[in-house]
């Protein structure tokens, strides 16, 4: 109160007395002391604003990692087991009473699978596959002889899903065709022929007991 009353005086008389120099001298440096404890405090507010930020930039990465973490560890898909799912003896029709009749047998970790095409009735072709795990690629291998051709083709296939998977044709290479499968249900698979990123044809092939 002191200084704000000599400084209000000083202000409306216009008139500085030699004995209150010192009056005026400790109101300034009152004054510079404020102007440093404000500056101080702007230089604490800004430099919590930077910690403020440094620490959600390290939080939305610790996030992103446990993300990315997650993500890999997902459970992964036991290839053998999902691949039991050909067991057994399936039918299917290509259309023009063409239909394709696959026998699959368990064989170690893999599947022996016999096929035969019949056009009205009469064989056309005969197919022989086998499927062997591999587990460096975590994929089947199946190596396949056809009667009507004395080339061996070597497919990959795998499921990316409980569900559904895909085929593709490494021998011979730059195939045209690749496929996915689906199991619609236990008993039903539908499988999709792709050729440059268009479907090309879709048939059902439905599990039978014989």
């Amino acid at each position: 109160m002191r200084f704000k009353q000599k400084l209000h005086l000083y202000t409306q008389n216009g008139d500085i007395k030699q004995g209150d120099n010192k009056d005026m001298t400790q109101c300034f440096g009152l004054n510079v002391r404020y102007g440093q404890y404000k500056e101080s405090l702007l230089l604490i507010e800004l430099q919590m604003k930077k910690t403020i930020k440094t620490t959600l930039i390290i939080l939305l990465i610790l996030i992103g990692i446990n993300e990315t973490f997650a993500q890999s560890t997902e459970k992964k898909l036991n290839q053998v087991e999902l691949m039991k799912q050909f067991l057994g003896t399936w039918k299917g029709e290509f259309g023009n009473n063409t239909f394709f009749k696959s026998e699959n047998e368990s064989f170690s970790n893999g599947i022996i699978s016999n096929s035969q095409v019949t056009v009205d009735g009469k064989i056309v072709d005969s197919i022989s596959q086998i499927y062997g795990y591999d587990s460096e690629l975590d994929k089947f291998i199946i190596a396949e002889l056809k009667k009507s051709s004395s080339n061996i083709e070597l497919c990959l296939i795998w499921f990316n899903s409980d569900t559904t998977g895909e085929i593709i044709i490494t021998n011979p290479e730059n195939a045209p065709l690749s496929f996915k499968f689906e199991f619609k249900d236990s008993n039903t698979i539908e499988q999709t022929s792709i050729k440059d990123n268009n479907v090309v044809n879709t048939i059902l092939l439905r599990k039978i007991n014989e």
